[in-house]
């Protein structure tokens, strides 16, 4: 059977749609974060219930990493950037990074 170039497209169209459906269904549900709790570099412990109703970027990092330190910049930037609007930045580093 030879398929035609207007079922490739109803075909295509139709995983499309299956995979959109499933994709909703997946992240669709949402749930909390869990309870993580960290330290700050003032030494002083936060939680991520603490910033509960912002949107949160949680960045894992090392300074041994080339790109996440060329990255670092544009994070704090954007941070600077959208924090009065609720965003805010934690940024995970490696144990072995001292702060």
């Amino acid at each position: 059977m030879k398929l035609t170039r207007s079922w490739i497209v109803i075909i295509a169209a139709a995983l499309c749609l299956v995979s959109a459906v499933a994709a909703w269904r997946v992240l669709g549900v949402r749930q909390p974060a869990p309870a993580v709790s960290y330290t700050l570099l003032d030494g002083g412990k936060s939680s991520i219930e603490a910033q509960r109703g912002k949107v949160l970027l949680v960045n894992f990092w090392a300074t041994s990493c080339v790109s996440c330190v060329a990255e670092m910049p544009k994070i704090a930037g954007t941070h600077q950037k959208f924090k009065a609007r609720g965003y805010d930045t934690v940024a995970v580093a490696m144990d072995y990074d001292r702060p």
